[in-house]
């Protein structure tokens, strides 16, 4: 009897115990961002479990349990069980923490769970950089990445280079903003880095895989900012800079006008001819005149360029000349608002940078709007992401031969005065002894009304559903559309011995369309406490199309900015254009597997089929695979204060290259019509071996037909992709709760069938040049970084952080043909 009433109270005492437990459901979202959080570790007592893709959690708790919410960037969140509601809980980001969740294509994963070499860039110290070029603020700030400077006002001819250069082309990455792919390198440039709130750079094959076809020179991720959860209240944040630009730090030490004709003395006489025959008309030399045992008693510089009076000799420092400080000037005004369901920001930018060379400058306004609503309790999610932005530049110009004024700066000779004896007219070359240069100031002069103006649209909307928990469905239609117009007015005009006898304006236009369909799902599956897997798939189409004319019209009566209009030529005219286009139809897939948060494996594969190439090669798979071992939740690890994080990983992959144009596979015909190259399209060099449709017999040179077609390119059936491989393992680490970070990274590549248009033998007869799959090369090297982040004090925060990166190129195969086209190589 005693020992049933034991079991009967026992029994009371359980079920007692079993009926204050119950289910807690909710939703946790991040404070800066208003968006939901995934993989939030939710502990109530014994019991644990992780928020979805919408944040979304349930877990069985006694109403008086404490509930503890962590996150790695966020500061943990400690509720009562019972004081949780239907509002979202609230999580703040960590004063020291920086991006721990990675965008890694399609994909977020927690920073920890990165399996690829992939460097996360935090832009907040640089969100008011002075330059306006958000590529340029990378600068230093992540191992393996270059950034090229061109020294233009806007920087549109500098490039990224990531682990250096992977091909003998286009060496450009693909840009991913807001999930659009681009690889026009301007549309990241010209954005603000103040409404940008992550960048990624996705280093190796492994990473960059899941882009296939266009991931060969890596990958640059960018997520900007959609607003925050304000309450309602509407947020303002106003950033202004204003810096001076000089380029005195970089000049060349050059010759004075004395000491250049001592250089010219010493040559000649090294090459025992009379230093008089050449440059007489510019120096008188004293010398021994001794070529077994020469003396230079004395330089005198001739008093007149070539002997004319009204151009005395100078002593001009060319770089001084065509510089100055260039002033920057660069605003933008950030608004945000939100609520719990949803968000707003626009971004309004202004920069105008004067140009450190004379008679250049550059001038952009570019505007931003993102948000995103949910709704139907966040399992539907809309949003928009669209940037504008408009710029002007005046810019640098090349002399009648060709060079470029930047180079006469330190080529020209300094005896050339900058201005003739008036000191209005410009000077030039005149008599023998010099080279047929122009003045690069009076050449920038003359271009001072040429004008390049661009205007790029880019961004997408997007919905997201999630049907069933764990499963959530996206489709993507994205836009990139840019307009491209440079005028260029050239005057006649007559500078020491040269001229130009014929003026004309020409107008280059391009626009740009591509359209970017994406569609995902993905499927978050927890088998149990220790195995968890995610599953991705897709499909991504995208077209592009791409429009261009010239137009040129000659013999100006008057020459003023506003009389050079195409109506008001009476010369020649010349009107070419066309269009050309590409299509990507894309499905790829990702699988990643953690095993009690310490052993991590993602396998990728993706399928490109472009209409650049031919049927037989039209496809490409590119596939890839990585693992991970956190070894700092090892149990031998556990009595260790000193490593907070210590993971290592290897990854091997394949990702691929496509630029080589449109038309690269298929035998392309052009017109030809008369005799005169003049009629010629610029730009297409190989037109001007093949002037004309008929060819004299009796070598009189005397025939022409009306028109006709000449072959300009060979077919090529068997072009196929440009493929890498890639294997990189690397160590991620981290000492003293987050002090002191950093990684180690070693890679090695291989590139094959790289896709090059070499030159031909005449002997094969016009029309023979293609493109081929010509090269080979191979990439090893290492990068290291290693970082320090101070402890709090008060709102003091900063860090340190170096980067130390080395590779070297090879080039393996480069074919006999292939070989004049690439001296360097």
């Amino acid at each position: 009897m005693r020992t049933l009433t034991c079991l009967f109270a026992l029994l009371l005492i359980a079920g007692s115990a079993f009926s204050q437990a119950k289910r807690i459901a909710g939703t946790v979202v991040s404070k800066s961002s208003g968006k939901p959080l995934e993989g939030v570790t939710v502990q109530a007592g014994s019991n644990a479990t992780t928020t979805d893709s919408l944040g979304a959690f349930a877990i069985q708790a006694d109403p008086s349990t404490q509930v503890v919410f962590t996150y790695t960037s966020m500061k943990s969140v400690t509720l009562i069980a019972s004081a949780i509601t239907t509002e979202p809980i609230i999580m703040e980001d960590a004063l020291q923490s920086i991006s721990e969740v990675v965008v890694v294509g399609y994909i977020s994963q927690r920073r920890k769970d990165v399996t690829g070499s992939v460097a996360v860039v935090d832009l907040n110290p640089v969100k008011n950089t002075s330059s306006g070029n958000t590529m340029q603020a990378l600068q230093g700030r992540v191992a393996g990445l270059y950034v090229e400077k061109d020294g233009s006002p806007n920087g549109s001819n500098g490039r990224i280079l990531i682990r250096g250069a992977n091909t003998l082309g286009n060496t450009d990455p693909l840009y991913i903003i807001d999930g659009v792919p681009t690889t026009r390198p301007e549309v990241f440039q010209n954005m603000d880095p103040a409404n940008i709130s992550s960048v990624q750079v996705l280093k190796d094959a492994s990473a960059a895989s899941i882009y296939g076809s266009r991931a060969s020179n890596g990958v640059v991720i960018v997520t900007t900012k959609n607003g925050s959860n304000t309450g309602g209240k509407i947020a303002f944040q106003l950033n202004s800079s204003i810096s001076a630009q000089s380029e005195k730090s970089m000049r060349l030490k050059m010759l004075n006008s004395l000491d250049r004709g001592r250089a010219l003395w010493l040559a000649s006489v090294n090459d025992r001819q009379d230093p008089a025959a050449g440059y007489g008309e510019i120096y008188t030399f004293n010398w021994n005149n001794d070529f077994n045992n020469p003396v230079l008693n004395s330089v005198e510089l001739k008093p007149f360029v070539g002997g004319d009076p009204n151009t005395p000799a100078g002593n001009t420092d060319w770089q001084d000349v065509m510089y100055k400080t260039g002033l920057v000037s660069n605003n933008s005004l950030t608004i945000s608002a939100g609520n719990k369901n949803s968000s707003l920001e626009m971004n309004f930018a202004y920069l105008k940078n004067t140009g450190m060379l004379r008679y250049t400058g550059y001038e952009r306004i570019a505007g931003s709007i993102n948000a995103s609503t949910r709704s139907f309790n966040d399992k539907v999610t809309i949003g928009l992401n669209v940037r504008v932005a408009n710029s002007n530049e005046n810019l640098t110009t090349k002399d009648l031969g060709g060079a470029l004024t930047t180079g006469l700066a330190v080529t020209l000779a300094p005896t050339i005065p900058v201005y003739q004896k008036d000191g209005k007219t410009f000077a030039g070359e005149l008599g023998a002894g010099y080279s047929d240069r122009n003045n690069p100031l009076h050449m920038q002069y003359l271009s001072r009304w040429n004008n390049a103006n661009r205007l790029s649209t880019f961004g997408n909307t997007y919905v997201e559903i999630q049907p069933i928990k764990n499963l959530v469905i996206r489709s993507s239609i994205g836009a990139d559309y840019a307009t491209f117009e440079n005028k260029i007015i050239a005057p006649t005009f007559t500078e020491g011995a040269l001229s130009r006898t014929t003026n004309f304006l020409s107008y280059d236009r391009n626009k740009y369309l591509s359209l970017t369909w994406s569609n995902t799902a993905r499927y978050n599956w927890d088998v149990n406490e220790n195995h968890n897997l995610k599953f991705l798939i897709g499909t991504e189409y995208i077209k592009t199309d791409i429009n261009f004319d010239f137009t040129k019209k000659e013999g100006y009566a008057i020459q003023t900015e506003d009389y050079f209009t195409l109506n008001a030529g009476t010369g020649n005219t010349t009107a070419t254009g066309g269009n050309t286009g590409n299509r990507l139809s894309s499905q790829f897939a990702r699988v990643d597997y953690n095993f009690a948060d310490r052993y991590l494996a993602a396998v990728t594969v993706r399928r490109d089929g472009s209409s650049r190439f031919g049927g037989d090669n039209q496809y490409g798979i590119f596939p890839a695979a990585s693992v991970g071992w956190r070894i700092d939740r090892e149990n031998f690890m556990k009595n260790m204060n000193i490593f907070s994080e210590l993971k290592l990983r290897a990854g091997v992959g394949r990702v691929g290259n496509q630029q080589i144009g449109d038309l690269a596979r298929f035998i392309l015909f052009n017109t030809r019509y008369g005799t005169s190259q003049n009629d010629l399209t610029p730009g297409f060099w190989e037109a001007y071996m093949n002037v004309g449709t008929a060819y004299a017999l009796n070598g009189a040179n005397t025939g022409t037909l009306p028109s006709g077609f000449v072959q300009t390119q060979a077919e090529n059936a068997s072009l196929k992709w440009e493929t890498t491989d890639e294997i990189n393992i690397g160590l991620d680490y981290t000492l003293w709760d987050d002090r002191i970070f950093g990684s180690f990274d070693y890679f090695s590549r291989n590139t094959t069938g790289i896709l090059i248009v070499p030159p031909v033998a005449s002997a094969l007869g016009e029309g023979q040049s293609k493109a081929v799959n010509g090269a080979s090369k191979t990439n090893r090297g290492w990068e290291f970084v290693a970082g320090y982040r101070n402890k709090p004090t008060g709102k003091l925060n900063y860090t340190v952080q170096l980067n130390f990166a080395h590779f070297r190129d090879k080039i393996t195969e480069l074919p006999e043909n292939v070989r004049p086209a690439y001296p360097g190589n």
